[in-house]
């Protein structure tokens, strides 16, 4: 048994192309747009702690974009912080960092923007080490 196609569906279809071409826009040049009336003034959004820990990162290293990636680099800062907050001492720190064989500058580094960011009030955690 053959089944067919209403003809009502191709023909409304037909009907709508038509309607669709035969209409016009009314396009204003960019000269014609209207002056705003109201002055108060847009203000961006503050960045987020993420992005001036990225931004910072990637303005000493970009390298570390491509090497670690953001998702790593926020949480190794971010587990950081709460290690601090959790009692771990400068020594421990120094000691994970010389035991993974990373650039103590570079883990400096991210550790040093890690803490001014995400936990601030441990900025004097880092004083003790030569």
């Amino acid at each position: 048994m053959k089944k067919s196609i209403p003809l009502g569906l191709p023909v409304l279809a037909g009907i709508a192309v038509l309607l669709l071409s035969s209409c016009t826009v009314e396009v204003q040049e960019p000269n014609d747009k209207p002056k705003p009336t109201d002055t108060t003034q847009y203000v961006a959004p503050a960045p987020s702690d993420d992005e001036i820990f990225l931004s910072t990162l990637y303005d000493q290293y970009p390298e570390f974009e491509s090497i670690y990636g953001d998702w790593f680099l926020i949480e190794l800062a971010k587990n950081m912080c709460g290690s601090i907050d959790g009692g771990m001492t400068p020594d421990e720190l120094v000691l994970m960092v010389v035991d993974s064989g990373a650039d103590p500058n570079e883990v400096g580094y991210i550790l040093g923007v890690g803490v001014a960011v995400y936990c601030p009030w441990n900025e004097g955690f880092f004083d003790s080490i030569a």
